[in-house]
């Protein structure tokens, strides 16, 4: 029986350490996300981020290898981007520069562009509306509102080229500071921000509902965020098996998760957007 229990022992020890190996040879990845709600959220009490949500969702698709999570500003991200360090994101939107250094997937769904908040009671809103869902940029510059904006956010070429030449009318601000609170607050006339944006501010707080958003005059309606991951053997791996498993039910969901944050008015519009395509 000694005998016996010490091969019994041995043969314990020898299954341990290989499946232990098993484990240490699965792949980890490593997700940066940067903090911004309604998007990713960490520790949110009652309702969590739709990219948050969305990201939980693809790590289910891709069970062979270990995830870790952390959180760093777009800046920072921006600056790894550009380093051998490995990672893939929901952040970062597609461009050509970011190309040179990330994989990015197929676009996992299409979200509102960055548009213009504004009070609903202004009454010189009127004179810059395009229609119901559209205003003009240009015009509301022109005509002297004073437009609050992140120092740290980029907006797009349009927006951004719009506010650099008619800087008089900017006012920036600084750090973390929320913008939608500011404009309540009549610090300024109007804000650049985003439709689910704004869905937070009144989910958190009903002061928010006398605010309106609109997309912008001559800027995109839909932007169409996917996953990137380091330009490297792993990272390129990552997103050709995700490319392959995400499916149609996975892509409602995320559209389901995003929807969800918009406020009602644009809930209604969001449809529309997607079915009319680029504008």
């Amino acid at each position: 029986m000694g005998r016996w229990a010490s091969l019994m022992q041995r043969w314990g020890i020898a299954m341990l350490l290989g499946m232990t190996a098993v484990v240490q040879a699965q792949p980890s990845v490593l997700w940066l996300s940067s903090k911004f709600p309604p998007c990713h959220m960490p520790g949110a009490p009652d309702k969590q981020g739709y990219c948050d949500k969305a990201q939980a969702l693809i790590q289910q698709r891709l069970p062979e290898y270990t995830h870790r999570q952390q959180y760093a500003s777009l800046q920072r991200i921006q600056q790894l981007m550009k380093t051998d360090e490995q990672f893939c994101t929901l952040t970062l939107l597609h461009s050509p520069e970011r190309a040179n250094y990330m994989h990015f997937s197929r676009p996992i769904l299409g979200i509102i562009a960055n548009g213009f908040i504004a009070r609903a009671d202004d009454p010189r809103l009127p004179g810059i509306m395009l229609d119901e869902q559209r205003v003009s940029l240009s015009d509301a510059l022109q005509q002297n509102w004073l437009i609050g904006v992140n120092k740290k956010r980029v907006y797009g070429a349009h927006i951004d080229g719009l506010l650099a030449a008619n800087s008089d009318g900017v006012v920036g601000i600084d750090g973390e500071r929320q913008s939608i609170p500011l404009l309540l607050a009549k610090r300024f006339d109007g804000t650049i921000g985003s439709a689910a944006e704004l869905g937070w501010h009144m989910h958190n707080n009903g002061q928010s509902q006398r605010l309106r958003f609109f997309l912008i005059d001559q800027s995109a309606a839909l932007l169409h965020p996917a996953v990137s991951c380091r330009n490297s053997v792993l990272g390129r791996e990552i997103i050709q098996r995700l490319n392959e498993r995400i499916t149609a039910q996975d892509q409602a969901a995320f559209v389901r998760f995003y929807v969800d944050w918009l406020p009602a008015q644009w809930q209604q519009h969001y449809d529309t957007l997607v079915s009319e395509g680029p504008r």
